[in-house]
């Protein structure tokens, strides 16, 4: 129409842009080069182990925290165990001590009885399980019972004391009459002693020569001698019956401990056949007749 249509730029594609795009899409932007198969697959390995390497770490570090929590509470759990076992010797201890001076007059004679008390108690609860019959350790108590009241009495009303000041009078009547008893005491347990030791110590078992036998009645009769002469001179003492009472439980006790360790003794206590009871036999024996069972209608037959 005018002169200057020539200048006019030429109209768009239908449906374009100027620039010739598609209108409304952004042109892909440059991601830098791709990485083959191999570098992804190391890079997800490597992001792997990171991961891995952290939990362990965070595991490790938990698990520190947990072992010193563990280490705290078991010390203080030690010290407690501690102090309640040193409560338990101290009361322990105390109790025999307080019980002897209360009782008896003497802490020394607590120490004694409860010695003798756990001495028995330990032997007993080891013969039992051993399996030796608690009615016989039963009995044995029941004579050493027996005979720790007939010696409290004895000792309670001065029998041998009594007893030795009589034959004093009769036999040695110018002995001065504070120490008759004592001197009469030794002299007739002495006796007493010797001649049980000459009987001893002549016993003619196990094929001995006459020179050894000899010798075993001499040192036997020594031996009897100063042990009567003991035993008299203490059984002269005057006792107070709360002494009385404490000999009396000592030699009761005392003569426990002897009876079980002769029980036990006798018995023959045969180690293999206790040891049995912890041998699963019975299971071992059924497990060999299921097998042999298994091989006789299964047999193995031989490869050609």
């Amino acid at each position: 129409m005018g002169g200057a249509g020539g200048d006019e730029p030429p109209p768009p594609p239908p449906g374009g842009s100027p620039g010739g795009g598609t209108p409304g899409r952004k042109p892909p932007r440059d991601r830098g080069p791709k990485r083959g198969f191999r570098e992804q697959l190391w890079a997800t390995v490597d992001a792997a182990q990171r991961l891995v390497a952290a939990h362990i770490e965070l595991a490790r570090a938990e698990l520190e925290e947990i072992l010193a929590e563990i280490g705290r509470v078991a010390a203080l759990i030690g010290a407690a165990v501690a102090m309640a076992i040193f409560a338990i010797i101290l009361v322990t201890v105390g109790s025999s001590l307080f019980v002897g001076e209360w009782l008896f007059g003497s802490m020394g004679w607590g120490i004694l009885l409860f010695t003798e008390l756990a001495a028995a108690i330990a032997l007993v609860s080891v013969l039992i399980a051993l399996d030796l019959p608690a009615g016989h350790l039963g009995r044995g108590l029941l004579v050493s019972t027996v005979v720790g009241v007939i010696v409290a009495l004895l000792a309670g009303f001065y029998v041998f004391n009594r007893l030795w000041e009589a034959i004093g009078v009769a036999v040695a009547p110018g002995l001065d009459p504070a120490t008759r008893p004592l001197v009469v005491g030794t002299v007739v347990g002495a006796v007493l002693g010797a001649v049980v030791g000459v009987l001893g110590g002549t016993q003619t078992g196990g094929g001995r020569s006459a020179g050894q036998v000899i010798g075993s009645a001499i040192t036997c009769f020594i031996l009897g001698g100063l042990a009567g002469a003991a035993l008299g001179a203490f059984s002269a003492i005057t006792f107070a019956w709360n002494v009385a009472v404490a000999l009396g439980i000592a030699v009761l006790l005392g003569t426990w401990i002897a009876l079980c360790a002769l029980e036990a003794k006798r018995a023959q206590i045969d180690p293999e056949r206790w040891g049995r009871k912890f041998y699963p036999s019975k299971s071992i024996d059924s497990a060999k007749e299921t097998i042999e069972w298994v091989r006789e209608r299964a047999p193995l037959k031989r490869k050609s």
